[in-house]
């Protein structure tokens, strides 16, 4: 924290300073200290501060600020004999907070309630997020409660301002877009486009991000109004580390200098290399050296959590220690479940993909573990943000194949202070024979292992750094051993890799397809499914071994058609069949008959040419014969 108490601000109120001071928040941080006052002055800021630098209360403090100072005014309305005018402007928007994620945005929502309701004459903010409930209903709820900010993903707000128009915004005061780069980079900026085309021009806006990409600084020119540009530096220096400080200015071309760097100043950050066969092992001996305390594991897929999740609670090895899964193909309510008990317990492990990457605020996490690198660099940042918050301590560790680790000399261009590397050490049990185990016994397991191989290789092809992430030299052999593969998929991907990496693959005597499932019922609907398929397969064979026949016996002892008569009559029925599915299709299109009908009139009409034509071809042929004879 910085050395301002928030007592100090001229712009802060007195009951908002006690509100903060009773959550243990008595002094500004520097990005605090320096936008703060900005807002309240009715201008317009980009501020880009590295994570954990308190960017919320930055923009939640001017919000609440500002609901104070018009609550005042209605009272003072009140007095004089406007009440019912001042009642009804209370049902606007005054406050607009945009966040690219659900959990983001529910956070930013649990710090903000408590100060927004502490404004009293009915003040309120209301969340708004896709998952829970539909436009109509959060608009409903925003109706009744009278709600005067709104917290917000860019997908529901641009339903409720944009398509339903049901959310009154004509005396918006502000509005901020936090984490305004990942909102860009997620697709959502057709939308944020039209939400700023229905605001209000008169108002102050707010960009907040841990980087400053080329699209925010062209929203930034489209959308505010001279802004100033707030910048949290940190240094790092020969004696030692620098304090994080503020800098302003009102020009977008600021340059930053070349040391600076965007990570807090006391994060330590590590790097270690291994085969992808001892990630898992190395990971199980990380947590349990460091048993009783909080972190989080990122990896590159949804489907490699929920494989990693299973094997680590099913293994054995971690007993004691809690595992929560989180990743975007979740549903919302077990994706709310599983960071709500993550940020209430004292100690655990989050296992996630980079939807817990940026802007969530989860208290006392001591340490980070990257299993897989980012597929886009620059979220390299914000995984490693989740720890060494606000002033506290905390280390990150990257785990890299011996074909990757150009990936730090490639980090340290882009500032981030990375240089030691450890030596990890694997548990001392056999972790991939275990899991093989569970792989053998249950389908379960099986089919997670296999999504998240073939889910880990198509990411891997995509990744944004290719020149160092290239699939060509990565060991395919040591990744299934990873994922305890029974056999490696079939793969396009795969078919251009050399053998010697894939000779490393142990693959195991079961036969896959015996594999059961635990749960009885999902093993009867496979075995149901297998026969289903079984009976499809012969039927086709005993189709295709009976068209075989039916063309040669109508080609037996018969010579072949001269080439262009061949495809002057082939042409002739193509001809046909265009014209009789012409036909069809415009009796399907007025109705005359049901799509079922049309696709077996189809078929029935094709055969019908087909006969026509064999006929016409045979009559050929036997006149050929006959002339040749004469």
């Amino acid at each position: 924290q910085g050395t301002r108490l928030f007592s100090d601000f001229e712009e802060i109120s007195t009951e908002t300073a006690e509100v903060l001071a009773k959550d243990g928040f008595t002094r500004a941080s520097p990005v605090q200290e320096a936008t703060i006052p900005l807002l309240l002055s009715h201008k317009d800021v980009t501020v880009e501060a590295c994570t954990g630098s308190g960017k919320t209360f930055a923009f939640i403090v001017p919000v609440v600020e500002i609901l104070r100072k018009l609550h005042r005014g209605r009272h003072q309305q009140h007095k004089e004999g406007g009440g019912e005018k001042a009642r009804r402007r209370g049902n606007k928007i005054i406050a607009l907070v945009v966040s690219p994620t659900r959990e983001l945005a529910g956070q930013i929502y649990k710090v903000a309630k408590p100060l927004v309701e502490s404004v009293g004459q009915g003040a309120g903010a209301e969340l708004v997020v896709g998952g829970s409930s539909n436009a109509e209903e959060d608009a409903a709820r925003i109706e009744a409660s009278g709600a005067e900010v709104l917290i917000g993903t860019p997908g529901r707000l641009y339903d409720l301002i944009c398509i339903c128009g049901k959310v009154d915004m004509k005396q918006l005061e502000i509005l901020v877009l936090d984490e305004a780069d990942r909102i860009l980079d997620e697709g959502f900026k057709q939308q944020i486009s039209s939400i700023l085309g229905s605001l209000p021009k008169q108002r102050r806006t707010g960009l907040f991000s841990a980087t400053q990409t080329e699209e925010v600084k062209q929203l930034a020119r489209a959308g505010l109004r001279n802004p100033f540009r707030v910048v949290v530096r940190q240094q790092f220096r020969a004696a030692g580390r620098g304090q994080g400080k503020p800098s302003t200015s009102s020009s977008a071309k600021d340059k930053i200098p070349c040391a600076e760097v965007r990570v807090p100043s006391q994060l330590s950050l590590q790097y270690a290399v291994c085969s992808p066969k001892e990630k898992l092992a190395m990971l199980v001996k990380y947590i349990r050296d460091f048993k009783g305390e909080k972190g989080i594991v990122y990896l590159l897929t949804c489907a490699c959590v929920e494989f990693c999740a299973k094997a680590l609670k099913g293994c054995g090895l971690l007993g004691g220690h809690n595992i929560w899964p989180l990743h975007g193909r979740m549903k919302q309510g077990a994706r709310n479940a599983a960071l709500k008990s993550f940020t209430e317990s004292k100690s655990g492990v989050l296992l996630c993909t980079d939807v817990a990457a940026r802007g969530l605020d989860i208290p006392s996490v001591q340490w980070i573990v990257q299993l897989d690198p980012p597929q886009d660099p620059s979220f390299f940042i914000h995984r490693v943000g989740r720890t060494a918050r606000m002033g506290q301590s905390g280390r990150a560790i990257l785990f890299l194949h011996s074909n990757e680790e150009t990936y730090v000399p490639f980090l340290q261009k882009r500032k981030v202070p990375i240089s030691e590397k450890v030596n990890l050490k694997c548990c001392e049990e056999d972790l991939s024979g275990i899991i093989r185990k569970m792989n053998e016994r249950d389908r379960d397991m099986l089919d997670k292992s296999i999504r998240a191989f073939v889910t880990y290789i198509r990411a891997y092809t995509e990744h944004q750094c290719q020149y160092i992430f290239r699939l060509k030299e990565l060991d395919v052999g040591h990744l299934g051993n990873f994922f305890a593969l029974l056999r490696l998929p079939k793969m396009k991907e795969i078919k251009k890799i050399p053998g010697a990496l894939l000779e490393n693959f142990q693959p195991s005597q079961v036969d896959p397809a015996g594999v059961p499932y635990l749960d009885k019922s999902r093993e009867k609907q496979r075995q149901e499914k297998l026969e289903r398929e079984a009976e499809a397969q012969a039927k086709a064979k005993i189709e295709r071994e009976e068209e075989k026949k039916r063309r040669q016996k109508i080609h037996q002892n018969e010579k072949r058609l001269p080439s262009a008569k061949r495809h002057k009559i082939d042409a002739l029925q193509d001809d046909l069949e265009l014209e009789e599915d012409w036909k069809l299709f415009k009796k399907l299109k007025k109705g005359k008959i049901t799509e079922e009908e049309y696709d077996v009139q189809v078929k029935e009409s094709r055969e019908d040419i087909q006969k026509q034509m064999d006929k016409k071809r045979k009559k050929k042929r036997k006149n050929k014969r006959g002339s040749r004879e004469a």
